[in-house]
Parts: C-alpha cells; structure tokens; sequence
C-alpha cells in the first residue's frame, strides 16, 4: 500500500542519497545502520525501487544460509535443506508488507540477517570453545542491535552460554569490546555527516518517550503481541487453521511453553542433555519476545518465524516424527506456497508504473493514488515541496518530490512526540505548495482519521494558510489544499 512504512524506507533512503542527515534533517526513531547502509547502496546502484528489492534479495539470500547453518548444528542435510526451502515462501516472497524482499523496513532486515550470523556462532561457540566465534559472534550482534532494536534481549542467551562456559572474565571483557564497534562505526559516519550530539540526544528523547507511549501499547494490544486471554484463545484457535497467516500465530507461546517443560526437567533431573533445546528454544522466544502473542505473517511475523520454526522442529524431530519429521517440513512449506501463489494472483492487486519503478496497490486504492499522482505531476514541479498526512512519502518517492522531512510521517504516536505547535510552526516555515489529507483509520492506535481526530489542531492551521480546492476518491479520499501564503 503506498500509504505505509515501505515508503518511509525508500523515502528516507532516496533523501539521505541526496545529501540530507539522519536525526538531524530527518526525523526518524529507529535505529542508524541500516538506513546508512541502504544510502550507500543507493549511491551505487541508483536510486530506483528495483535498487531496494535488490537489497531485499540480497538480505534474504544472505539471511537463508546461516538458517541453513543453524539447522545444520541440529538435523542432517536433507531436513536443514528443507526448512531453509520452507523460508522462501514463508518469509521472502510472503504477500504482504512483511515480504523480505520489499519489506515495511529494511532495517530489520538488516538486524535479522546480522542476528542469524550471530546466532549461528554462538552456536559453533557452545560447541566448539572457540574465541573467535564468540567475537565475531558479539561483533555482528552489535552490526544488529545498532539496525534495529528488536533483538537486543539476545544478549540473555548469549550471556548464559558464556557463563555456563565459564568463560575467563578478562576474556569476557576482551570480547565484549566487540559489541560496541558498530555504535561507534554508526556514530562516526553520523557525525562525517554532520549530525550533532543535540540531534542524537533528540532523537533518544524521541525514542524513549515513544516505546513509552500509551499509543504504542495499544498497537501492540490490538494486534495480541502483548500477552492476553484474547490473544492466548487466538493462539489456540490458529493451529485448527489450514492457512500460515493463522496457522503459526501460537507458535510464540508453543516454544515459550517448550522452553519451560525442558529447563524445569533439566533442573529436576541435573542433566545437561537438554541444553541444546533450551538454547535453541531460548533464542528464539528472547528473539521473538516483540510479536510473542501473536506471530501474525502479515504484520512482523515473517522476521520472527525461522528460530521458533527452528524450534519447533527440533522438538518434532527428537520427541515424536522423528525420521518422518521432513513429512511435517514439507506439510509447511506447501501450505505456505499455496498461500503464497493464491495470494498475489488475486486479481484486486492492481500494478501502478511510475518514473521509480512500479508498485502493486489493492484495487480500492487505485484510482485515488493514480489521479494523486496525476495532480502532482500536473499541477508541482521538481523543486516543490508537497506534503501528504498523516503518512503517504511513497507518493513524494515516486513522483520525486520532496516532503518536509521532520513531519512527513504522523501516525498517532509520532504526531504525539513531535507536539502539536511544533508540526504547525514547520508547516507555516516550509510552506509546501500542496498538502494532501487522507482518511486512512487508525484503529490499531484507539484513533481514527488525522482530519476529524486526533490531527484536528494541525487541520485548523493548514485551512488557515491553505485553500481547500478538490476531493479524489470514493471510499478511501485525499483532500487537496493549496498554499495561500
């Protein structure tokens, strides 16, 4: 949909490839590395959407190897090759805005590929004692932490494999510095650009107080990644599902329950037979731990799948299939490219081609985005600045416009953090030609339209400035407004 997170991502890509800073010329709340890498890739290969789902290809492929090496630390060739297979149509190539090709960030994409390498050493670590493993293990899970947060609480298993090693603490310490090179590579290609330590406290202000926002609990409520009596029903209820956007949705509570029964049966009977579940089964939940009550394909599942797939098999294969175990792997891995090719064939998804390459949108937002993208080109020319609300920058990406770049994405929470004052007193200083309102709902926020809730003060200011001249659209409408200043 081209009213989503993937545009931010090309967006800010395509405007860090022009010049503009991270933090400081671009809001943003997440993590630097990944954006970074993403601007240098651009520079190289060009700034296109056939340039970002190379990246995508070449995060999946590089993710598929290490979930083949890990396999590999627990089942024979044949079974690894097959869970590896399973994770094209799982993951890479799943229809919706989770796809690991054009997904809705590459940051975590970048973050899952680093963690997959890292977990796959730690493991050859468990095994083999050797030091390098463990810093190069450290090295790419800092790589990770500093793409995206999400998988910062692996740092607990790989703590305890090297407390249950009993790893010398001058080692431990020697290796530890491993974890900080890539803060301090992304802190210094920040400040190469100019970013300064004010932005970068800013944007730490803005982080915190967003993963404290109650509109960030209410998203992950709604969507049951937060633990609840709906969520654990829901659970229950997607194993009777012949569908993998259902099918998988308890699997987060599947391996928490496994991780449970065998370090409670390794700690009755003092035996270290189970150590290998209980750090495969660990892994996976603390990797998992952001979408727990839910591992929902169209929304984060996909990221989060490979290690509590890894899982789940582990405990199929040694407890109940055993040798038959690739039959269940292959049960999976048609389910999924079933769902896979039913899904992009269904006819109400409508392919748009634009100067940047082409998108594919629901047939319900067609005409809408075809006639918006129409008045753009029409009515702007490339040195304008058009600003589209609450979020909308993949149209700014395709028709090459710039957006004002610190309020160009005001989903409830943003819009929150950001201040009411602070979003008029930018749109009375950039003075965009065009600002175009949507009636996109947030529901998932307990909000619903920017134009009618909760961006009515921000809506009095533009019709102050701004003259209101059309409405595009059926069900879902744009209003136009024209600058007057």
């Amino acid at each position: 949909m081209p009213y989503s997170d993937i545009g931010r991502e090309l967006y800010i890509g395509s405007q860090m490839s022009n010049g503009e800073v991270l933090y400081k010329d671009i809001f943003n709340v997440y993590a630097p590395l990944g954006y970074i890498f993403n601007q240098a890739i651009i520079c190289i290969l060009g700034n296109k959407i056939e340039t970002f789902k190379l990246i995508g290809l070449f995060l999946s492929v590089m993710s598929a190897i290490p979930v083949f090496l890990i396999s590999r630390q627990y089942f024979n060739k044949l079974l690894s090759f097959f869970i590896t297979i399973t994770i094209i149509p799982a993951c890479m190539y799943f229809p919706s805005a989770s796809s690991w090709i054009l997904p809705y960030s590459y940051s975590v994409l970048w973050a899952l590929c680093f963690l997959l390498w890292s977990v796959y050493l730690l493991l050859k670590f468990y095994k083999t004692d050797k030091n390098y493993n463990l810093n190069i293990c450290l090295l790419l899970f800092g790589f990770s932490l500093c793409c995206k947060y999400e998988f910062a609480l692996v740092l607990i298993p790989i703590l305890a494999v090297i407390l249950q090693k009993k790893y010398p603490f001058s080692s431990f310490f020697k290796s530890l510095i491993y974890i900080f090179i890539a803060p301090i590579v992304s802190i210094i290609v920040l400040f190469l650009q100019k970013c300064t330590v004010n932005d970068l406290l800013a944007a730490y202000s803005y982080i915190k107080e967003l993963s404290l926002s109650k509109e960030v609990f209410n998203f992950y409520y709604f969507y049951g990644f937060i633990p609840s009596f709906e969520s654990i029903r829901n659970a229950l209820l997607s194993f009777v599902y012949i569908s993998p956007e259902y099918e998988f949705r308890g699997i987060g509570y599947l391996n928490f329950i496994i991780l449970i029964f065998y370090l409670i049966k390794a700690i009755k009977e003092k035996n270290y037979r189970y150590n290998n579940i209980i750090l495969l089964s660990g892994i996976a939940f603390f990797a998992s731990i952001k979408v727990f009550g839910s591992i929902n394909f169209s929304l984060y599942g996909t990221y989060f799948f490979p290690l509590l797939f890894i899982s789940l098999i582990y405990v199929l294969h040694n407890k109940i299939f055993k040798k038959k175990t690739i039959i269940s792997v292959l049960f999976c891995l048609i389910i999924f490219c079933w769902y896979s090719f039913n899904t992009f064939n269904q006819k109400d998804l409508i392919s748009i081609d634009t100067k940047m390459g082409t998108i594919k949108v629901y047939k319900s937002y067609e005409d809408t985005t075809r006639d918006l993208i129409k008045h753009i080109e029409d009515n702007t020319s490339s040195n304008d600045k058009i600003l589209i609300l609450p979020e909308g920058v993949l149209i700014n990406y395709l028709t090459m416009r710039n957006s004002d770049n610190m309020i160009f994405y005001l989903i409830p929470p943003n819009k929150k953090i950001l201040t009411d004052d602070y979003i008029k007193r930018r749109i009375e200083e950039t003075k965009p030609k065009y600002i175009y309102i949507t009636n996109i709902m947030y529901p998932d926020y307990h909000e619903f339209s920017f134009r009618k809730g909760y961006g009515k003060e921000i809506i009095s200011t533009i019709e102050k400035h701004y003259k209101y001249i059309d409405l595009i659209g059926e069900d879902f409408q744009i209003r136009i407004y024209e600058n007057m200043l």
